[in-house]
């Protein structure tokens, strides 16, 4: 199959805005020569007068909405053809009618409607053109094209164009014949491969967790496509250190643009693609979907790239890529010997994916980027390799992408997935405990989703985090007795689990320990706890191994042990940390200034009955480790804490933005009740617009009446600028704490403020108010008031308009309905804006 196939039969649209953006427009535009300014939607396309009989004349933006078509293509302004997206379960016949009307409204013969799945082409009465599967509209292209170019369409009338089709070839029903034989092609290429795919499908069809964490099962975690949920950029880095002698931070470089994953593939052509992201943003749970999204693929014969699943972890001095992938090969039934391997990967496809480079160990590196580097130049295989930012791998032919942190809408996506109409309360604890940060993290964000689903509060901190569900796989281990332990108490796992976790971290080994260091571990462990009775006389190595492999916490593969994720890894380091302090608090001082060991010491601030001490002695070194730390304790002196106070006061003050935010940042998350002062003090005297800004936020939430008048000092403060933001951003998020009459001026601002920025401050001021419960009819009316209102000359319009869409999608109140309805015949169709539909949709859903 060609290209058109291979870019678009794996789609998986939903909604006619999604075969709009997923396969109309690349398909104009990629493949039949449009620019995206000759497509114009709908609402865009100038108004035409029409003729109704003699004497009756009106124009085209006032026919009806089913007279008035998703896209017009023009050329030179002039329209040439018609475009209507429908849902992929839409029967295209029976829309015929509708898209006849358009030839009225828009003044052309050529009509084009598609579901993304099939393809038809009208001139006004006639179809012209069929394809009923991407297969046979890639079979036929030559054909489309010889009708739909913009070459074609420049060059010759549309009667001309109807002259030169050979109709018996564009309806030709025998491509269908022709599909057949090209799918028995496929089947009879991977036929081999058929038990493996299936052993695959089995094997990733929970890609959420792995199979092994069993005692996560309980807690539902439902499955959320990663193609859906992240954005990623282009990804470039340099490294700079700041003035400030304890921090080191990294700037991406990179360009601005997110694509989605469907995107990348399109538009990519490395064979190699890279995939970076931070601990916990989802980066194994990503090429797990894919393994399972190509696995449906090869066995409904979609494609014939063969996935292989391969966690890096496992690379090592007896274990190179070519083991690892006939060992991952002979899991799913597919045995080839070592010598035929060569063979087999000339004669197949293969799309391999290399899981965690970060996690090799560190004598290994250059071994396994030369072996990825050989394999490019074997037959046309294609590669994924993820990896944390602390080794951002760069590999000849490769393009890398920088997986972002989660956006506010996917977070809500993801929120609505699981608790609905009750996703504000979640929200408001995040922001009460001050996770809004952890909540931009997958996993973690994941893991606060299954801890307020049960308990319906959360623990303020991220170790506290992990450390509720590793209590909760306590619970379950109880609750299920002896039946799937071999009788070691979980105080003795605990302890096994926080050595081994210590000795990786120690050995600089990343998740993994070899069988070496395990044994170096364990068994004087294992003396010291039969010694003292807590396990059984002469305990086996190998059934302490499958007890600790039961709690999912850990997993073995040839020889190697792996911790399920680094956020389990730094919780039982940090646990061992504690302890051996207590036992020799010089501990410290090797380890203190080593980047590696920076979350396992703020870890084990939370494992100590009091912190006072162990903080002390990171203080002189690390201030921002030290302030860390002290979020973490569970008790700490007030003299500690004043001090640290009064050292990131000072550093608000600093000429480098990056230590203020920081700075500020820890402000933020101290629970003082001198901190307020602080920040009422920063409105007076800290000459940094930025720090301003965020202390303005922070007063208005004490809610008091010298917070309002410090607010109300500040309200006509309007600066903007790429790094400072929107003054009156920071203005209306902090009048948004206050009563009806202030938020009313916060919609003020977003009403006579033009920017983006200040946009998103206001938008985001309005949703704080519906997470916390505050929001009245008063402001409901202001909000539908100000999305009905007639704007001219606003370049913003429609930005403004889509935000205040989604707010009252969000209020989701059937009151706002009327008023909806009867827009629709007084307001001017230009002023009109198109989310209207969705927000009377999401209200009749309610």
């Amino acid at each position: 199959m060609g290209k058109i196939f291979e870019q678009f039969h794996s789609l998986k649209n939903e909604n006619e805005a999604d075969v709009s953006l997923n396969f109309v427009i690349p398909l104009l535009t990629k493949y039949l020569g449009f620019s995206s300014e000759d497509i114009k939607p709908e609402r865009d396309f100038p108004a035409r007068d029409i003729f109704y009989g003699r004497n009756k004349l009106s124009e085209t933006k006032n026919l009806r909405k089913s007279q008035r078509p998703d896209f017009v293509v023009c050329i030179n302004s002039n329209p040439k053809f018609v475009v209507e997206s429908k849902a992929p379960n839409e029967d295209l016949e029976k829309h015929l009618p509708q898209l006849k009307s358009y030839s009225i409204g828009v003044g052309v013969n050529f009509l084009v409607i598609t579901n993304g799945i099939g393809f038809r082409i009208y001139d006004i009465n006639d179809l012209m053109f069929e394809a009923n599967s991407i297969e046979e509209l890639d079979l036929k292209f030559k054909i489309l094209k010889g009708m739909l170019s913009k070459d074609v369409q420049s060059s010759k009338s549309s009667t001309e164009i109807i002259k030169s089709v050979d109709i018996d070839k564009a309806l030709d029903r025998s491509s269908e014949q022709i599909i057949e034989e090209e799918r028995r092609k496929r089947q009879l290429k991977i036929s081999d491969f058929e038990e493996y795919h299936k052993y695959l499908e089995r094997e990733f069809q929970k890609w959420q967790i792995l199979r092994e964490f069993q005692s996560l099962s309980y807690l539902e975690i439902e499955q959320y496509p990663p193609d859906r949920l992240h954005r990623f950029q282009i990804y470039d880095t340099s490294e700079f250190r700041m003035s400030d002698e304890n921090d080191t931070s990294e700037f991406r470089m990179s360009d601005e643009k997110k694509y989605t994953l469907s995107e990348i593939e399109q538009k990519f052509n490395t064979p190699i693609k890279i995939f970076i992201g931070s601990s916990g943003i989802g980066k194994t749970t990503l090429l797990k979907y894919i393994t399972y999204t190509k696995t449906r693929e090869c066995l409904s014969l979609q494609n014939t790239e063969i996935p292989i699943y391969i966690p890096l972890r496992n690379f090592g001095a007896n274990l190179g890529l070519k083991d690892l992938i006939i060992s991952s090969l002979e899991k799913g039934g597919f045995n080839v010997p070592p010598d035929e391997l060569s063979e087999l990967l000339q004669k197949h496809a293969f799309f391999f994916l290399l899981d965690a480079f970060d996690e090799v160990q560190e004598k290994y590196l250059e071994d396994v980027k030369r072996e990825i580097e050989d394999f490019v130049g074997i037959g046309s295989h294609k590669f994924i390799v993820t990896s944390r930012e602390t080794r951002a791998i760069n590999l000849p032919c490769s393009s890398r992408f920088l997986i972002n942190s989660l956006e506010q809408n996917e977070i809500e996506n993801l929120l609505e997935r699981y608790f609905g109409g009750e996703r504000f309360g979640f929200w408001s604890e995040i922001a009460r405990n001050g996770l809004v940060e952890e909540s931009k993290n997958t996993l973690l964000l994941t893991l606060m989703i299954l801890l307020y689903k049960e308990d319906r509060a959360l623990p303020p901190s991220r170790t506290k985090i992990v450390g509720k569900i590793i209590e909760k796989i306590k619970e379950w281990e109880g609750s299920k007795g002896e039946r799937l332990t071999n009788g070691l108490s979980w105080g003795v796992k605990e302890k096994i689990l926080s050595e081994l976790a210590y000795k990786i971290v120690e050995t600089q080994e990343n998740q993994t320990l070899s069988e070496k260091h395990v044994d170096i571990v364990l068994i004087p462990l294992l003396n010291d706890l039969e010694k003292n009775r807590e396990v059984s006389r002469n305990i086996t190595k190998h059934r302490v191994m499958d007890d600790l492999a039961l709690t999912g916490i850990v997993s073995r593969n040839a020889g190697v042990l792996s911790f399920w994720h680094r956020a389990f890894l730094n919780y039982f380091a940090s646990k061992a940390l504690a302890d051996k302090y207590l036992e020799n608090p010089k501990v410290l001082e090797n380890i203190k200034n080593k980047l590696a060991w920076e979350p396992i010491i703020i870890g084990s601030a939370e494992h100590l009955d009091d912190s006072t001490e162990f903080v002390e002695t990171i203080k002189g070194a690390n201030l921002f480790l030290a302030s860390a730390c002290m979020i973490e304790a569970r008790q700490i002196s007030v003299h500690t804490i004043k001090d640290i106070v009064s050292r990131l006061v000072v550093k608000c003050s600093s000429p480098i933005g990056a230590i203020r935010y920081r700075s500020i940042w820890y402000l933020k998350r101290i629970k003082s009740e001198h901190i307020a002062d602080i920040f009422f003090d920063f409105l007076e005297n800290n000459k940094y617009h930025d720090v301003r800004k965020i202390a303005l936020e922070e007063v208005a939430k004490e809610k008091s009446d010298r917070a309002k008048r410090a607010v109300y000092e500040f309200i006509n403060w309007d600066e903007v600028g790429f790094f400072l933001g929107s003054t009156q951003g920071s203005v209306a998020k902090a009048l948004s704490n206050f009563d009806a009459d202030d938020q009313l001026k916060a919609i003020e601002i977003w009403r006579k403020e033009p920017d983006i920025v200040t946009g998103e401050d206001c938008r985001e001021a309005i949703r704080n108010i519906i997470r916390e419960g505050r929001l009245t009819e008063r402001v409901k009316k202001g909000l539908l008031d100000f999305y009905l209102e007639k704007v001219e000359n606003d370049i913003y319009k429609s930005h403004k308009e889509s935000g205040l869409a989604d707010i009252l999608i969000e209020i989701g109140d059937e009151n706002f309905v009327p008023k909806l309805i009867e827009s629709f015949e007084t307001r001017d169709p230009h002023n009109f804006s198109y989310k209207t539909e969705d927000v009377l949709a999401s209200v009749s859903a309610t």
